[in-house]
């Protein structure tokens, strides 16, 4: 079979190509004089067009399976759970997934070459700067937890998985909503450092109750020792005269 087109959709480069071979043919070969000759050449001409048009059907085969798997990694990639970016060294967003740019309240267009870092609440700015840094100069995943801040101003608190990438000067991060997984996580400590503190309360009680007893235990014994000494000096007189 004959040298494929990787495009067998630019007809002028394949019509280019086909005048091309014809004219170096013509150079070689004398046109053909006799019947016999004509015939072999329609014959091969046919050969070649019907190779033309198998080299075209499973083009438009592979063009059509890549088409479908773009279209399903672009929804897999768009609808994904988490936040997708990828950012330059500037910390500019190149790239964004629908996720992100609805976690940010932003439009995705609107995302596009600004900066990531400006929606890191400020007195965390500092630290996702250094953590940027370090991605870019580390080979191994990165992570960090941040607060974001919308564009209406609402707050979420997120945990971002960062890689620098290989290919380009850049990185590739996935930001996961964890606000509500931070809202359970501060109501347990609350919870906690109330138990802690009834243990407390219960424990001082308990310490208080303990002390009156002993209080009320040497007052009782102090009380009954003159009655039991005169109890037992009239035993002692009893059990003497009778």
């Amino acid at each position: 079979m004959k040298k494929r087109v990787d495009n067998s959709s630019d007809a002028a480069v394949l019509r280019r190509m086909a005048e091309a071979r014809l004219y170096k043919s013509h150079e070689k070969n004398v046109l053909p004089t006799s019947k016999e000759d004509l015939l072999r050449l329609v014959q091969e001409l046919q050969i070649h067009q019907i190779e033309l048009e198998m080299v075209n059907e499973e083009l438009q085969e592979t063009r059509n399976a890549v088409e479908k798997g773009l279209e399903q990694y672009t929804e897999l990639y768009n609808f994904a759970p988490l936040g997708y970016f990828t950012l330059n060294r500037s910390g500019d967003i190149c790239m964004a997934n629908l996720t992100g740019a609805h976690m940010l309240g932003v439009d995705r267009s609107e995302l596009i070459g600004g900066r990531f870092g400006l929606f890191v609440s400020i007195k965390n700015r500092t630290d996702f700067c250094n953590f940027l840094q370090k991605v870019f100069e580390s080979n191994t995943k990165e992570n960090c937890e941040t607060m974001l801040i919308k564009k209406n101003g609402e707050q979420c608190y997120v945990r971002i998985d960062a890689v620098a990438a290989t290919e380009w000067q850049g990185c590739k991060i996935a930001v996961v909503d964890i606000t509500e997984q931070k809202a359970i996580e501060s109501q347990l400590e609350a919870y906690h450092l109330y138990l802690e503190d009834m243990v407390k309360v219960r424990t001082k009680e308990l310490e208080d109750a303990n002390k009156e007893l002993e209080s009320f235990s040497y007052s009782v014994s102090h009380d009954l020792r003159a009655p039991l000494r005169a109890i037992g000096g009239y035993s002692h007189f009893l059990q003497r005269d009778h």
